[in-house]
């Protein structure tokens, strides 16, 4: 009977390392695949966060990259605000004003284009400065506005900067870019687009300018400073194609003339049209 007895505790021994065993090799199996399901989740997200990432690079990438001397849209034009403010003013003496003033740029990637944003922005930044100083010291302003108009005519963009000073002073800037090849458009390409060679340009400057002169100053006709500031407006010197011009509205082609005075400053300048 002893002898059973302790078969059979022998038995349920036997028995119970066994199960005991077998919940071991569970856990370990258990444990081992929590660890593969947490190591493949996270490779995943960070496959997803570097794939997102390079998205977001070459999309911004492409966005930077207009194409050699190509001009990308920025809301859908050719041309942009590098600075715009307006607002009112009034200085120490209580003179109030309501200023305004820009620095356009060409949206181009050419190296003409970066030659004339650069000369467009020192253009105005000689007045835009004086503006500020003035506002910064209380003190009156010289320069009232600093604005711009743009045209497109063809491949040719043309940005024409307007500053209007105190007492009716007006001057201006213009800069003209071939959007197609990203190069200067001189004046030869713009007598060329508005149809004219360049003897027909000169004389239609010249008649523009003389009919200017002429409907200013025509109460001054027997004073005899009349014909010399004539004869200074109309010098061959003043008419060629470096002198400032550019295609406006529906293609016409203007000029910068300068008007010699019988009063006032020296000479002042005017916006002519030519064809």
């Amino acid at each position: 009977m002893k002898k059973t007895i302790a078969i059979l505790l022998a038995l349920t021994l036997l028995l119970g390392l066994c199960a005991c065993g077998k919940t071991s090799a569970q856990t370990e199996t258990a444990t081992t695949i929590t660890t593969v399901e947490t190591t493949t989740a996270a490779t995943t997200k960070a496959a997803e966060t570097t794939t997102a990432a390079e998205t977001t690079t070459t999309a911004e990438t492409q966005g930077d990259t207009g194409g050699a001397g190509k001009v990308g849209p920025v809301d859908d034009g050719y041309w942009y605000d590098v600075e715009r403010q307006e607002g009112d003013y009034t200085d120490s003496a209580g003179n109030q004003y309501h200023y305004v003033y820009a620095i356009p740029a060409f949206n181009a990637s050419s190296a003409d284009a970066s030659t004339l944003n650069s000369e467009i922005e020192t253009f105005c930044n000689q007045y835009i400065v004086e503006m500020k100083e003035s506002m910064e010291g209380s003190s009156s302003l010289m320069t009232l506005s600093v604005d711009y108009k743009a045209f497109l005519n063809g491949d040719i963009a043309s940005i024409l900067v307007i500053v209007e000073g105190d007492a009716d002073l007006w001057s201006y800037g213009v800069f003209n870019l071939n959007i197609s090849t990203g190069n200067l458009a001189d004046g030869a390409a713009l007598i060329a687009a508005a149809g004219l060679s360049e003897a027909d340009f000169v004389t239609a400057a010249q008649n523009a300018a003389s009919e200017k002169y002429k409907e200013l100053y025509k109460s001054f006709q027997n004073d005899a400073f009349y014909d010399t500031q004539y004869q200074k407006t109309m010098s061959a010197d003043e008419f060629g194609l470096d002198m400032p011009m550019y295609l406006g509205q529906d293609g016409k082609l203007y000029i910068v003339a300068t008007i010699y005075s019988m009063a006032g400053a020296e000479s002042y300048d005017y916006l002519l049209a030519v064809n």
